[in-house]
């Protein structure tokens, strides 16, 4: 779905922004980089489909430990189907502690504070560092 002003705005779920949509090709990210060596950092700001983007590179996060940065935006999460309070977990079952970037109190392990914040912040989002266990 295409946002009609902000190009960093498209999301591949409908939404009532949206100003049209395209069809884009995918490829999960453990087949691109299946021939690579080591990949040691992942940035991921995808809308609110964070985990089908994790999804698609479990091989890729247990053969490598990459760091990761997110955005973590509870709205978008919801607007992809999912639970922001379930995909701050998810986090945690990869193996992963976060921190938000900018944020000393931790919050590693409790969904609902990192929520709340996310939910508190300009934008309604944060970004979340990844770091694996």
């Amino acid at each position: 779905q295409l946002a009609p002003t902000n190009s960093g705005d498209h999301r591949v779920f409908a939404h009532d922004e949206a100003s049209g949509a395209v069809s884009v090709p995918a490829i999960r990210i453990d087949e691109l980089l299946a021939g690579e060596r080591r990949v040691d950092f992942v940035l991921l700001d995808t809308q609110g489909s964070e985990r089908a983007v994790l999804e698609g590179m479990i091989e890729t996060l247990s053969r490598f430990r990459p760091r990761l940065q997110a955005e973590f935006w509870p709205h978008g999460i919801r607007g992809f189907g999912d639970d922001p309070h379930e995909m701050a977990a998810f986090y945690h079952e990869l193996g992963y502690h976060a921190s938000v970037l900018g944020v000393d109190a931790p919050v590693d392990r409790d969904p609902a504070r990192l929520v709340e914040l996310a939910e508190r912040s300009p934008g309604g989002f944060c970004t979340l560092i990844l770091t694996p266990y």
